[in-house]
């Protein structure tokens, strides 16, 4: 309980929520742009690509995180529409997400040769590259 005390006597000041909101925004929309033009270009097969859509995800991920715990924050603080201990267990479980994010953010970057390996399978039936060479001989 005194963990709570000390918590509502040191909320930061309005200022700096609202630049931490600014922040989390910022911070989802360059990550998430990392990771569309990742995908829309369709280099994800190189390792460097991959890597920034993977730390694109991971810059997103820390956004939406700094929205959570922010905006909680400032609910407590400005609105009272949550208390200072409910604000305290959205912040704990949205850092717990977070890191169970980045977990998995780093197991699919591990796994990036056996994903670059099934990606660059060719189909087995491919269209002529040739106009007018017949795609199926024989058929």
């Amino acid at each position: 309980m005194a963990y709570f005390a000390v918590l509502a006597t040191n909320q930061p000041p309005l200022t700096n929520l609202l630049i931490s909101l600014a922040f989390g925004v910022g911070q989802i929309i360059i990550g998430a742009g990392m990771v569309v033009y990742t995908a829309s270009k369709g280099r994800w097969h190189q390792l460097r690509f991959f890597g920034l859509a993977v730390l694109g995800a991971w810059i997103a991920c820390s956004g939406i995180t700094e929205l959570i715990v922010s905006g909680a924050e400032l609910l407590a603080q400005q609105s009272r529409a949550l208390s200072v201990a409910q604000a305290a267990q959205m912040r704990a479980a949205a850092d717990q997400a977070f890191l169970v994010a980045s977990i998995i953010l780093l197991l699919v970057l591990a796994a990036f040769p056996l994903l670059a390996r099934l990606g660059a399978r060719k189909p087995a039936h491919q269209t002529p590259s040739v106009p007018g060479e017949d795609a199926f001989p024989g058929e």
